[in-house]
């Protein structure tokens, strides 16, 4: 059975498939200035991270970040509004 997902922008709800959100981020990830190998990382940690991500989107600057992208934090949260503006 494949993974949802929610986000909760305003006053709505979207589902995505667990093949629809890896697709987003991974368009999301193209143009990242991201090591290639911690791109991988990055894709990793905002699909185990998404429902966190999606229930603080006014706090994004907060988010813990695994240890080896600390140094890539303002691009983690670039990939992160790149793929929430598909959904708007």
């Amino acid at each position: 059975m494949p993974n949802h997902y929610s986000i909760k922008l305003e006053s709505g709800s979207y589902n995505l498939s667990g093949t629809d959100l890896d697709f987003r981020i991974s368009l999301a990830l193209e143009s990242a200035k991201l090591p290639k190998d911690l791109k991988y990382v990055a894709k990793d940690f905002i699909k185990d991270k998404w429902n966190e991500i999606t229930d603080n989107l006014d706090n994004l600057s907060n988010i813990d970040v695994p240890p080896e992208l600390l140094e890539y934090t303002n691009e983690v949260i670039e990939i992160i509004q790149n793929v929430l503006s598909n959904f708007t």
